[in-house]
């Protein structure tokens, strides 16, 4: 449900002429988040337990929200015009 949803919002988002580049880019991020995400939270799990890990994996998922909305106040609801 995700990916496609992804896909819309960056279609939505971009300039055409630069929407092939963006799904790229989009791409490539989930490819990367999958590499890293196991190496980083295995470090966790390993150095500390399995608790911690979700609270990193959070951390950084609301991380990312607060980046977003910073840089992109338009993506807001309600401040689209």
């Amino acid at each position: 449900m995700t990916q496609p949803l992804s896909m819309v919002m960056i279609a939505d988002l971009t300039d055409p002429d630069q929407s092939g580049l963006a799904m790229g880019l989009r791409f490539a991020a989930i490819m990367a988040a999958g590499l890293l995400s196991p190496i980083l939270l295995g470090f966790v799990i390993e150095t500390f337990s399995l608790s911690p890990a979700f609270y990193v994996a959070a951390l950084v998922v609301a991380l990312a929200g607060i980046r977003m909305f910073i840089t992109r106040p338009d993506l807001i609801p309600g401040r689209r015009q």
